[in-house]
């Protein structure tokens, strides 16, 4: 519940703060917003693109339609990366979220959250995978609080 009331916030935030996204807009370019949220104290870095996210937060992001991945690494018990739909042509596919690597996923249809309460101070790699689709009617939307 934490979690979500988190995301929701910095999701209503992101309209206001760009990590420094440098897509190529195209024609069927979809804006789909991404939250990546370390526990306290953890520490990310994460690539989307070639693109490389630092800095917790939400980031807009204009992807195409198809399959993408998230890849990276990080430190500290927890990480989140959830997603949410702005664009009225589309965005990230309830459901199409999937861990293909990482410590201890746990998939929802929109979020994914990995767990390395072990060894906080281990850095640990990931990988995602979500699709892109046009059809804003099956894509993940803001969280309720």
């Amino acid at each position: 519940m934490r979690l979500r009331l988190l995301f929701a916030c910095l999701l209503l935030v992101a309209g206001c703060t760009n990590h420094g996204l440098a897509a190529q807009p195209s024609q069927t370019s979809i804006d789909v917003y991404i939250a990546f949220i370390p526990s306290n104290g953890g520490t990310f870095r994460a690539e989307l693109e070639k693109q490389t996210y630092t800095l917790p937060g939400a980031s807009t992001a204009k992807l195409s339609s198809g399959k993408h991945q998230i890849t990276g690494s990080f430190s500290g018990p927890t990480f989140m990366i959830g997603f949410a739909t702005v664009d009225e042509a589309g965005g990230v596919q309830t459901g199409s979220v999937r861990a293909v690597t990482g410590p201890s996923p746990q998939v929802r249809p929109c979020a994914i959250t990995y767990s390395n309460t072990s060894s906080p101070e281990t850095r640990r790699d990931f990988q995602i995978e979500f699709t892109v689709a046009a059809d804003k009617s099956a894509a993940c939307g803001i969280p309720p609080p």
